[in-house]
């Protein structure tokens, strides 16, 4: 796995993920399709990428490849499939755990370890003089015990990193989530209807989404994970809001990837309004609108700042009754996007653009410039 014959300035990396989705995902999983994109975006500039993923994740990755050859997959640990709750993470630090063991050897040859999972076994590494950093992608993180000032962790925004670094006491640099933008398509002719498309719970705003449609008199539809969610009586709710609303909003659930960039493209805008109680660290599904000529209308809760040009691909809002104002205004015709504008937007997140910061992080862990 490990031979090749790259140049000098080629690196020797391996990617951990994580052991509750495929990698990459067959449907909804924001880390693991950052991770698969990551890696493809790697590979394609000359560097040697082993994927450590969970089982079933060979044969996905191969259908996500131009060439299969590109990338090396080890399917190193079984796939958790009930990993929501408490209990399901005590399952899932276990896996990792046991996996990283298991596979230490073969994982400790590679020049440079990036650590994707939920517990970061990889940064054991780091205790042993070793090349490895760690990318977080959610705000509660829990590392191992690892007598090692420099972590060497990523946040996946500015934000993010800061987050980590200042509310955490966690030292941070940034790399944001890389998106392969070819594979969407854009539609100039919007349809009359606003989409909700994310994890279908309480921090999201699922429910103030149809609220907002019914209040405004305005055409929904909500998609999004139903299956990979923390309380299945929400999702209940939201479904019996979306029927008792006379037509006005579509409840769809889950959708495949061509389905969801189906919704995509057609939509006047994405609305996700954030709960005040949530920070969303970065937003995959933002930069997949814009792909698509999709104006993005969210509130003020992290990163979506960073990802959206105010009132040029999107707005984000200080409150729901500022985004409310938005949306009516958007489909009275008082607001209009450009869908250029959103495409070249979410350019600038292009797994080929993004991977540039990765390895410059990469270099600076190889070099001893750890943070």
């Amino acid at each position: 796995i490990l031979s090749g014959g790259f140049s000098v300035e080629a690196l020797n990396i391996g990617l951990l993920s994580t052991c509750v989705l495929t990698t990459p995902p067959g449907g909804y999983g924001g880390t693991e399709a950052a991770v698969a994109d990551l890696a493809v975006a790697l590979a394609k500039q000359g560097h040697r990428v082993t994927v450590y993923g969970a089982e079933g994740s060979r044969k996905l990755m191969a259908e996500h490849v131009d060439d299969p050859d590109l990338i090396d997959v080890v399917e190193w640990c079984p796939l958790i499939e009930d990993w929501v709750g408490s209990e399901a993470s005590v399952r899932v630090k276990e896996a990792e755990y046991v996996s990283f063991e298991e596979f230490k050897e073969l994982i400790s040859m590679h020049d440079v370890v990036n650590d994707h999972t939920w517990f970061k076994p990889g940064l054991k590494l780091r205790a042993e003089g070793k090349a490895a950093c760690a990318t977080c992608h959610g705000f509660h993180v829990e590392l191992p015990d690892i007598n090692v000032d420099k972590k060497c962790i990523i946040g996946v925004s500015k934000w993010h990193a800061n987050y980590l670094s200042h509310t955490l006491n966690l030292k941070a640099k940034w790399a944001y989530n890389p998106v392969d933008i070819s594979k969407y398509e854009v539609e100039k002719n919007k349809e009359d209807f606003i989409l909700f498309l994310a994890r279908i719970s309480p921090e999201k705003g699922a429910m103030e989404f149809v609220e907002i449609c019914r209040e405004l008199g305005v055409k929904g539809v909500v998609a999004g994970s139903i299956s990979v969610v923390p309380d299945k009586d929400y999702v209940k709710r939201v479904k019996e809001l979306c029927e008792g609303s006379q037509g006005l909003v579509r409840f769809i659930g889950e959708v495949d990837f061509n389905g969801k960039v189906n919704l995509l493209k057609r939509a006047k805008a994405l609305v996700i309004p954030l709960s005040p109680r949530y920070w969303e660290v970065f937003g995959i599904v933002f930069i997949e609108a814009m792909a698509c000529g999709t104006p993005v209308i969210t509130t003020d809760r992290g990163a979506p700042r960073e990802l959206i040009i105010q009132s040029k691909t999107g707005y984000v809002c200080s409150d729901l009754e500022e985004l409310k104002g938005v949306v009516a205004r958007l489909m009275r015709g008082d607001l209009v996007f450009d869908s250029d504008d959103c495409r070249r937007r979410a350019e600038e997140f292009d797994r080929m653009n993004v991977v540039k910061r990765y390895v410059e992080l990469y270099r600076r862990v190889l070099s001893g410039d750890a943070w």
